[in-house]
């Protein structure tokens, strides 16, 4: 309402705000002083007629417009003088009906605008659903919101549905008590004082009497706080238990608030009645509290609140409709209202023009008095979430809906709601499996790979075993590295190709062995219904890929699969250069679409991968000598999963393979294998046989999991799909896309490209078919709206991000941040994660700075993007530790590269990890010691995030050292680092807010984003706690 007042007045006038609440008496004094000082006036006016409040205001309006002045009344409606100028707002009681209209009727606007007649009760969507009004006590004397109230109750009676009121004097089954009990006794605007923790307070007149409202607020000792606990800012009252259904409310005693001079007699107090969770009890006794047994707080099942002011609403998301006022930043929310902006502004604008009228002396052609409404400027917007959505979900699971919901994230392509999964004993995929865990790596089952040779599986680079043939043992040179495979004796790393000579050992190391291979049944070896398994030499984690391959083999007619590369990188230059580690993962990718191939099913089948800007190793392996060109290639991946299917000539599937990269930053990540839209495979897990299948595996998790999640994961994976629909330009952007068609045709979009005489491609259709497009042709099945919310089994909400591909919150950019954010807030007693770093990929700024980020300046090593999306993460966790959450955080060591040996220089732009102690032109750190990216922006200029403190010295560049930390961004005041009326990613990272001046030697510290150290982390929780 400011706002707009203060747009109404930006060229032409002055603007003077004078808030008064609901003092009557500070009204009055106020009107007079602006009647004196101003040209006109708007007021408003919420009381009653006939109180004494009314009365007092009355009068004053009448002697402001005997003295001359335009005065305009606004925003509520119940005042009522036929002097005034006119009223600038809306019909409560109109507003209350039509709100009732708009939550019975939410998908008829028609009947909410009033241009066709409501339709009879039967046909009334969610009838069975309950309803609520929460009003709160702050605005008990607000007339306005009582006749609101009024027309709600009216259109509900008017369909027999009951209605039940949380007024502000608590639930008519517990009411507030509005006396105190016998042998207590306190003057009238005198408060009681109150016994705590051994300190006696002076409290307010009618503290917790009367009503429901937030009575602790800003009190001592407890509240006044900067960082008050959460029941300082909940409703309650006391209540008489003599007065409460028993049944449905349990008023409490317990508490260290004792009344100082009435030891005994004290009320006993209720959190429910109000609508609230007793967050105080929690907080008294140390417990974690649980608010999932309260019927008639904020998790009443099947229950829709209606607020009658939006400052009430974040307590009751997502089943909340705001009834009264357009909340602008809350547009996820359903809502019927006035605009409070459009509101100020025109009742300013009015009275701007009636002062200027009456100086000009230009008639005011317009009837007065306030009968009616001037400017009503009313909206809807309603998308009721069903309860029965959010009703099964436990605390955590509504408290990240309820952020999702207030960030209006889409729901459907990145995060949705199931209550159908299902899961089997062994849906958690954790590899290496749990009996190796704990266990050192030289004690792993390790394969020796093969290629070429007797008893070699090509395939699968992997020896065939029976009982008089059993698996050998591995060799490797124990060492700092034991990747004996990879090192020549000078240490330079080289990829040899396969069987060149034997492995020799250094002087220095010993020479040793990893246990043997396991001999055992291959599924994924099959490749039809009839052929058998084969025995190969297998290592620990074998079962991955073989579980991965019973699961695409159910496959009926639609599989996604997506990744951060191709299977065993067989899309780029690198892996076919050498292939030293065994093809497990390709090889069952390919026997699992030969095995499809076999039984005539009609499938289509989808592979998208990430294409990372990586290296190529030339072909001498000089030291050094490496080049950007790395690029996934579809058409060489479709060659080799689909080798098999020609052996069947009437096959019937159809397989695609793309792959995107935007820039050279962003890529997909997430790793899905969706089938039909019933089951799914999902989590962290590459397809990457060395690093997951041999020595000094990676450690992972996903899981596997049927029922609803599945159809999300293929909706992910189509909106992956689109970018093979666009054409982003040149390099360092990438797409590419090759299909196989039934009958062997191989097309792609070099094909298509080179048809074309200027190579241009827009507008051409080398776009996969869609998940949802095999729904609407009735190849796939979804769960009905019918259906859609039934509890069938387990709830699950999958949560996913799109990165710059959603371009913005709504649209799932950082869908999953907010998810991680939403239980990070809720968390009672302990965050755990597991997590390959908490911090940034560290990058080399040089060789960034002109080329990625569209010419940004990324400093210290650490990206614009990349410092927001953790910053926001170490808020969370830095808010739940000042809530004494624990936090327990497992990382990967420093210089840890998969199963990758550290030397090797993975990008041009990643550092590299610095194994040693020497000491050399470009080494200068010790390995473990971490990047210390803290220290640097504490002691060389805290004038790149906005406290500049020298302008002179900040456009020189010159290194001040101010030796203090930065001035915190209003930004890091918003829930999760984002503001409610975002919608780009753009627009909340900001850019000046890391250093620029630092030297390469002093920033190469340790690789990837494994180059920070246990006690980095620290120093970045450190940080948002100083800051």
């Amino acid at each position: 309402w400011r706002r707009g007042a203060e747009a109404a007045t930006s060229e032409s006038a002055h603007l003077k705000w004078i808030p008064v609440g609901y003092d009557a008496k500070a009204a009055v004094e106020t009107l007079e002083e602006a009647c004196k000082s101003s040209d006109a006036v708007v007021i408003t006016v919420p009381y009653a007629n006939g109180t004494k409040e009314y009365s007092i205001m009355d009068q004053a309006i009448n002697r402001c417009i005997s003295s001359g002045k335009p005065l305009f009344t606004t925003n509520t409606d119940t005042y009522h003088n036929e002097k005034v100028y006119a009223y600038v707002g809306s019909s409560n009681y109109h507003m209350g009906t039509q709100c009732a209209k708009s939550i019975l009727f939410p998908d008829d606007p028609d009947v909410i605008t009033n241009r066709k007649e409501a339709p009879e009760i039967s046909t009334i969507p969610n009838s069975t659903v309950n309803y609520r009004v929460y009003w709160d006590a702050s605005d008990m004397k607000n007339e306005g919101i009582s006749q609101r109230l009024q027309g709600l109750e009216k259109v509900f009676s008017d369909y027999n549905i009951n209605l039940e009121i949380f007024l502000p004097t608590g639930n008519a089954d517990c009411p507030c008590a509005t006396k105190y009990p016998a042998g207590v006794s306190v003057e009238e605007g005198v408060g009681l004082r109150v016994d705590i923790k051994g300190s006696t307070y002076q409290y307010p007149p009618r503290y917790g009497m009367d009503a429901c409202s937030q009575h602790d607020r800003q009190l001592e000792p407890d509240c006044n706080s900067a960082s008050p606990p959460d029941f300082c800012e909940k409703g309650w009252c006391y209540v008489d238990s003599d007065n409460c259904d028993a049944e449905r409310f349990q008023p409490e005693s317990i508490g260290n608030y004792n009344w100082t001079d009435f030891r005994g007699k004290e009320l006993e107090y209720s959190y429910e009645t109000c609508g609230s969770n007793n967050s105080y009890l929690n907080w008294f006794d140390g417990s974690a509290g649980s608010d999932d047994n309260i019927e008639e707080g904020l998790s009443a099942n099947n229950t829709i609140t209606i607020v009658l002011s939006s400052n009430w609403a974040g307590k009751f998301v997502p089943n909340v409709f705001i009834c009264g006022d357009e909340a602008f930043q809350m547009r996820g929310i359903s809502q019927y209202g006035q605009s409070p902006f459009l509101q100020g502004l025109s009742a300013v604008s009015a009275a701007t023009v009636a002062a200027v009228s009456l100086e000009k002396d230009i008639p005011w052609e317009a009837n007065k008095g306030n009968a009616g409404a001037t400017s009503s400027s009313e909206m809807h917007s309603v998308h009721m979430i069903n309860p029965k959505m959010t009703d099964p979900l436990s605390r955590y699971g509504r408290a990240v809906v309820n952020i999702l919901t207030l960030f209006e994230v889409n729901r459907g392509v990145t995060w949705d709601v199931w209550h159908d999964a299902e899961f089997e004993s062994d849906w958690i995929m954790q590899f290496p499996p749990l009996e190796y865990i704990g266990s050192p790596s030289a004690n792993l089952p390790v394969p020796e790979t093969c290629k070429d040779v007797t008893n070699c599986d090509n395939d699968f680079r992997l020896f065939e075993c029976s009982n008089e043939q059993p698996c050998a043992r591995k060799k490797f040179c124990r060492n700092s590295f034991v990747h004996g495979d990879n090192f020549n004796d000078t240490d330079v790393p080289v990829y040899r190709e396969f069987l060149t000579g034997e492995l020799k050992c250094k002087d220095e190391d010993t020479e040793e062995y990893f246990e043997a291979g396991l001999c055992r049944e291959v599924a994924s070896t099959r490749t039809s219904e009839e052929s058998e398994a084969k025995n190969l030499c297998v290592g620990h984690s074998f079962e991955l890929y073989d579980r991965m391959y019973n699961h695409i083999i159910q496959a009926e007619h639609f599989v996604d699969i997506t990744s951060l590369d191709s299977f065993d990188l067989i899309g780029t230059n690198t892996q076919r250069k050498f292939l030293k580690d065994g093809m497990q993962f390709a090889a069952m990718v390919r026997n699992a679409l030969t095995y499809l191939a076999s039984t005539g099913r009609e499938i289509t089948i989808k592979c998208h991968f990430g294409s990372i800007p990586g290296i190529e190793i030339s072909e001498m392996f000089d030291k050094g000598s490496v080049q950007v060109n790395n690029n996934e290639q579809t058409e060489h991946i479709l060659e080799e999963i689909t080798k098999g299917l020609d052996q069947y000539p009437d096959q019937k599937l159809t397989v695609w393979v793309g792959t995107y990269r935007y820039n050279l930053s962003n890529w997909n990540h997430g790793k899905i294998i969706a089938i039909d839209g019933k089951k799914l495979i999902t989590g962290g897990t590459n397809y990457y046989s060395q690093h997951y299948l041999q020595e000094d595996p990676v450690h992972d998790v996903s899981m596997q999991i049927s029922g609803g999640p599945a159809i999300t994961a293929h909706k992910f994976a189509e909106a992956l799909w689109r970018t093979s629909c666009e054409w982003w330009g040149l390099a360092p952007s990438h797409i590419d896309t090759t299909w196989r068609e039934p009958d062997g045709t191989i097309r792609g979009m070099t094909q298509i490209t080179s048809e074309l005489p200027d190579g241009g491609i827009i507008g051409l259709d080398f776009c996969p078919p869609a998940y949802s497009n095999a729904v609407a042709d009735g190849i796939l099945e979804e769960p009905t709206q019918a259906n859609r919310w039934e509890k069938t089994g387990i709830s699950v909400i999958p949560a996913a991000r799109l990165g710059n591909l959603g371009g913005s919150i709504e649209k799932g950019s950082h869908t999953s941040d907010l998810a991680m954010i939403a239980l990070m807030e809720e968390a009672q007693t302990s965050i755990k994660f597991s997590q390959q770093d908490m911090l940034p990929v560290i990058l080399e700024s040089a060789a960034l700075w002109s080329v990625g980020h569209g010419g940004d300046h990324l400093n210290s090593g650490v990206t614009r993007t990349a410092f927001e999306d953790n910053w926001r993460i170490i808020g969370g966790v830095a808010k739940a530790m000042s809530r004494n959450v624990d936090a327990y955080m497992m990382v990967s060591a420093p210089c840890a590269w998969g199963a990758d040996d550290p030397h090797y220089m993975q990008s041009q732009f990643q550092y590299n990890c610095n194994h040693d102690k020497t000491i050399s032109d470009t080494k200068t750190t010790e390995k473990g010691v971490g990047f210390d990216f803290w220290h640097s922006v504490y002691t060389n200029g805290t004038g790149f995030w906005g406290a500049i403190t020298s302008a002179t010295d900040y456009v020189s560049g010159i290194d001040i050292g101010y030796d203090r930390w930065p001035v915190a961004k209003d930004i890091y005041k918003e829930r999760a680092h984002i503001k409610n009326g975002e919608t780009r990613a753009s627009h909340f990272m900001d850019g000046n807010r890391r250093l620029q001046g630092e030297s390469k030697n002093e920033l190469e510290l340790l690789s990837y984003g494994y180059g920070w150290s246990i006690e980095n982390i620290a120093d970045w929780i450190s940080a948002y706690y100083m800051i």
